[in-house]
C-alpha cells in the first residue's frame, strides 16, 4: 500500500486481505478527505443514492472507497467484514455511470477473503474529475476532512470556473508549443504539426524515474506502435506509417522540465538539416516528456511538394500524418498512465501552422490532377471543443480572413480514432473534444484553430 498526496493507491497486483489487516493493525487505514470506508453496500435505491453521493464527493479531488471495513464508533477501531463479491463491482460502476450528473468514471477491483473467494473487499478508485462537481438529486456532494457534505454555491462556482480554466489550458499549452517552433517563421516552407497530451491532475514528478534514454525509446515503441490501442486503431488500415514517423526521433537530450527525443534537432533545439543533400528537407521531430507526464510533439513535414503531370511540384497537406501522429500520441498517453498508475483525465490538443492554400493529399485521387483536392481556405482549422472554438471565433473577428469551417476527417479516420480511444481506455474527457459532423451526424475529431 502506497500513498501519494494523501491519496491511497491500492495496487490490485500485490494487495491482499492480509495487507488490509496489517494496515488496520498499523493504523494506516482511517477515513480522510481522500478515503472513505464502508462496511457494505446494502441493496435498494436509497443505498444506490448514498453510494452515488460518496463517489461524487470523492471525484472533486480524487480518492478511494473501500468496501468491507467496519468501524466501531465507540471503540474507535476497524475490522474486516468480507462482503459477497458477486455483482458488486458491476453495481458500483453502474451507479457511477447512471446516477451522478455528469456520469463518473471509476476503476474498481476485488480482493478475495483468505478463507472464501466468494466474499471479500472492493477497492473503488475515483480519479479527480475535470467535470466536477457532480450533481446527485439536485445537490452537489463534497467532502470535508472525513465526512461528506453538500458544497456551497461559492464552491460550486469555483469548481465550474476551474473546469473552464482547464479547457482554456489546452489551447494555451498548444499556443506555447507553437511559439517554440525551432524553425523561424520566415524560414518555413512546409506546414508544421503540434500535439499536446497533458494529465489534468498529475502527481509531482510521476514520470521522473522513466526519463532516461532507453525508457523514452520504450515509451515510443510500446505506446506509439505496439500497444493494443494502436493495434486496434490501425486494424485494416493500408497506410500505418508516415515519413518522418515518430520512431525516427532517437537523439536524446535533457530538458528543463524533463527529457526529449528528436530527429534533425540539436540538444539546444536548433534545426540541424540532413547532411550531404543539396536542398535538405525541412523535416524535424521533437518529442518532449515532462516530469509530470506531459507529452509535447512537433513535426514539421505536415506538407511537402508533390510532382504532378506537368512536372511542377505542388504543395500538398498530408492529413494522414495528423491522424497517425494523433493516434501515436493517445497510445503514449495510455502508456504513461499505465507506467505511473495515473487514473485521471487528459487534455488533448492538436494544431497546425502554414495551412493556407494547401490541397489535401488524401483527397487528390491521382497526382495528375484529374480530381482537384480539398483546399484549405484559411490558415486556421477549428476545434470541436466549445470553449476553444469560441476562442478561435474571437481571434477570427480580428483577422482579415474569415474563419474556415471544420475540416472533417474521413469516415475511416473516425473509426480508427474511436477504436483508439476505446482500446486505450482513456477517461471520457478525452472524447469531449469530438463534435458531430454537420453533414453526417457522426463524431468527428477536428483540429484547434491556430494562426501561423
Amino acid at each position: 500500500m502506497r500513498c501519494a498526496a494523501g491519496v491511497p493507491l491500492l495496487d490490485d497486483a500485490t494487495l491482499d486481505a492480509a495487507d488490509l489487516q496489517r494496515a488496520i493493525q498499523e493504523g494506516l487505514l482511517e477515513e480522510t478527505h481522500y478515503l472513505e470506508l464502508k462496511r457494505e453496500l446494502a441493496p435498494g435505491k436509497q443505498s444506490n443514492h448514498t453510494l452515488a453521493c460518496a463517489l461524487a464527493a470523492l471525484a472533486v479531488d480524487g480518492g478511494t472507497l473501500l468496501v468491507g471495513i467496519e468501524e466501531d464508533m465507540s471503540a474507535g477501531t476497524l475490522r474486516l467484514t468480507p462482503q459477497p463479491l458477486d455483482g458488486l463491482r458491476e453495481r458500483v460502476e453502474s451507479v457511477a455511470g447512471s446516477v451522478p450528473d455528469p456520469a463518473l468514471l471509476v476503476v474498481s477491483h476485488a480482493i478475495p477473503s483468505r478463507d472464501d473467494a466468494t466474499v471479500g473487499y472492493l477497492v473503488v478508485q475515483v480519479p479527480p474529475s475535470p467535470t466536477a462537481p457532480h450533481m446527485v438529486d439536485g445537490r452537489y456532494p463534497g467532502r470535508g476532512d472525513t465526512q461528506k457534505r453538500d458544497l456551497s454555491d461559492v464552491e460550486v462556482r469555483r469548481l465550474h470556473q476551474r473546469r473552464r480554466l482547464l479547457e482554456d489550458d489546452a489551447l494555451e499549452l498548444l499556443e506555447l508549443q507553437i511559439a517554440r517552433d525551432p524553425i523561424p517563421a520566415d524560414e518555413r516552407t512546409q506546414a508544421h504539426l503540434f500535439l499536446i497530451a497533458e494529465p489534468t491532475d498529475p502527481r509531482p514528478d510521476m514520470m521522473q524515474p522513466a526519463l532516461d534514454h532507453q525508457s523514452l525509446l520504450r515509451l515510443v515503441s510500446h505506446g506509439g506502435y505496439s500497444s493494443p490501442a494502436v493495434d486496434a486503431a490501425f486494424a485494416g488500415r493500408d497506410n500505418t506509417g508516415f515519413s518522418p514517423d515518430l520512431d525516427r526521433a532517437t537523439r536524446y537530450s535533457r530538458r528543463a522540465d524533463g527529457a526529449a527525443l528528436s530527429h534533425n534537432l540539436s540538444s539546444d533545439r536548433v534545426f540541424v538539416a540532413d547532411d550531404g543533400l543539396p536542398d535538405p528537407p525541412e523535416d524535424l521531430i521533437d518529442l518532449e516528456v515532462t516530469r509530470h507526464g506531459g507529452l509535447r510533439i512537433t513535426m514539421t513535414r505536415l506538407s511537402d511538394g508533390v510532382a504532378g503531370r506537368n512536372g511542377q511540384r505542388d504543395m500538398h497537406l498530408f492529413d494522414d500524418a495528423a491522424v497517425i501522429y494523433t493516434l501515436r500520441l493517445v497510445g503514449m498517453a495510455a502508456e504513461v498512465a499505465n507506467r505511473a498508475s495515473y487514473l485521471g483525465d487528459w487534455l488533448l490538443a492538436v494544431g497546425a501552422t502554414g495551412l493556407h492554400g494547401l490541397s489535401s493529399h488524401h483527397h487528390v485521387t491521382n497526382l495528375a490532377g484529374v480530381r482537384p483536392g480539398l483546399r484549405v481556405r484559411d490558415r486556421r482549422l477549428s476545434t470541436g471543443h466549445p470553449r476553444l472554438h469560441a476562442a478561435a471565433e474571437r481571434r477570427g473577428r480580428h483577422s482579415r480572413q474569415p474563419a474556415a469551417p471544420p475540416l472533417p476527417l474521413q469516415a475511416r479516420h473516425r473509426r480508427q480514432f474511436s477504436a483508439m480511444l476505446a482500446a486505450a481506455n482513456l477517461p471520457p474527457a478525452a472524447t469531449r473534444h469530438l463534435e458531430p459532423s454537420p453533414t453526417s451526424g457522426e463524431q468527428t475529431p477536428s483540429w484547434p484553430s491556430i494562426d501561423p
